[in-house]
């Protein structure tokens, strides 16, 4: 998971980048969820980001590149989980509105 961060495994890992592995680590279980058609749970996220933020915010300058790459990762695979997400959506709204025309039709169809 270290490389999908952008953080070389070699080198100590500050607080902050252990952080945003906790909120990498649930959105990838999420979007892996969502492929399974399994229910999410992301009522953990605010508070890890928000615990991530503290984190970042506390931490050295030194670590401002490793941290901006862990953070960019997380926005990329939000980006994706929320285009999954809306694409669940879309397909579920699609077949909502099908069922209902459905219904629609079989109830005042063809009345001759």
């Amino acid at each position: 998971m270290n490389e999908r961060l952008g953080v070389h495994p070699a080198k100590p890992r500050p607080e902050v980048v252990r952080q945003a592995e906790k909120v990498a680590a649930l959105i990838v279980a999420a979007r892996r969820h969502l492929a399974a058609n399994s229910m999410i749970d992301l009522s953990a996220l605010e508070g890890k980001v928000r615990t991530l933020c503290d984190a970042a915010g506390d931490a050295p300058a030194k670590d401002a590149e490793e941290i901006g790459c862990s953070i960019a990762a997380i926005l990329k695979n939000l980006d994706r989980l929320t285009a999954e997400l809306t694409a669940q959506r879309d397909q579920i709204l699609g077949k909502i509105e099908n069922t209902l025309r459905q219904q629609a039709n079989d109830a005042y169809g063809d009345t001759t």
